[in-house]
């Protein structure tokens, strides 16, 4: 399904559940699709009595494209250093916005609101602009932006950045997304190399767009250091993170916590930087024992 928010952007969404439900909104993380979130996640909330909602974030799958920068500028504009909101597409407050729109356009007053890494600073943002929309916070794999914090480590940064050989290719893209998982994966939680094609195949069917990922990052990485916005949130927080997360070390989610009055951690074995349909059964009874 696609619908307009009230500022202008299409957003294709999944809605599943009854709608009389409590709500919760799963925001995905860079250059990921609502495919990110499994279907063992999504139907055990649903069958627990929850109203889900997953969708693509601008400038991915079924949502609006952006058309500039790109090409050279766009190439240039992730070459320099991003400090000033000014210079970029759109920043992480403005993905923010989008999920606020969609609950308006579904008519959701309040909501649990999910994130998972990029989604994930999205979702902080949305909690400390929106707190009356905001039932409660989640924030997966993700990160305050402290500088202190450590870098992704060597191989994961490397598989993360390595580009296909060919980005408008399905066969291309999906050797690389096999690579990426068994590099950044969850050693516990493994992701059959058939599950990864399924997703990058309907990924493609409803839009496979290079270029929206370039300006997500550099929305990401213009985000900065948060940690004075985390301080304003007040919803009832949980702060969720893989011990074997070798691209968004723990230390990021620890330090996520650390800055959220009240919030929760809880650092899970085995968990690397995705969400395997494997977890999906773990990650719901995470999600359900902090929303009784």
């Amino acid at each position: 399904m696609i619908t307009s928010t009230k500022h202008g952007i299409d957003l294709g969404y999944d809605d599943m559940g009854d709608p009389a439900s409590p709500a919760a909104v799963f925001i995905g993380g860079l250059a990921t699709q609502r495919t990110v979130w499994p279907d063992t996640l999504c139907d055990a909330l649903v069958g627990r009595g929850f109203r889900v909602i997953r969708f693509d974030n601008r400038d991915m799958g079924e949502s609006t494209w952006w058309k500039a920068p790109s090409g050279d500028a766009l190439a240039k504009l992730i070459r320099q250093p991003l400090r000033a909101a000014s210079v970029l597409p759109y920043t992480i407050d403005d993905m923010a916005q989008d999920v606020v729109g969609l609950l308006d356009a579904l008519q959701i007053e309040r909501a649990h609101v999910v994130g998972m890494s990029l989604g994930g600073r999205m979702a902080q943002a949305v909690a400390a602009g929106w707190p009356t929309r905001t039932t409660s916070l989640v924030s997966m794999m993700s990160t305050s932006g402290n500088p202190a914090l450590p870098p992704p480590r060597a191989e994961a940064l490397a598989a993360l950045i390595t580009p296909p050989k060919d980005p408008l290719d399905v066969e291309s893209v999906t050797q690389l997304a096999i690579m990426q998982q068994r590099v950044i994966g969850s050693p516990r939680y493994p992701m059959a190399d058939d599950y990864v094609r399924q997703i990058v195949a309907l990924n493609f069917r409803r839009g496979n767009n290079p270029e929206g990922a370039m300006r997500q990052w550099a929305a990401s990485v213009g985000a900065g250091d948060r940690r004075e916005s985390l301080r304003r949130i007040i919803a009832p927080t949980l702060v969720l993170h893989g011990k074997d997360d070798p691209l968004v070390l723990p230390a990021a989610g620890e330090d996520t916590a650390a800055n959220i009055r009240g919030a929760e951690l809880h650092v899970l074995d085995g968990w690397g930087h995705n969400i395997p349909p494997a977890i999906g059964p773990l990650l719901a009874d995470e999600l359900t024992t902090f929303w009784a």
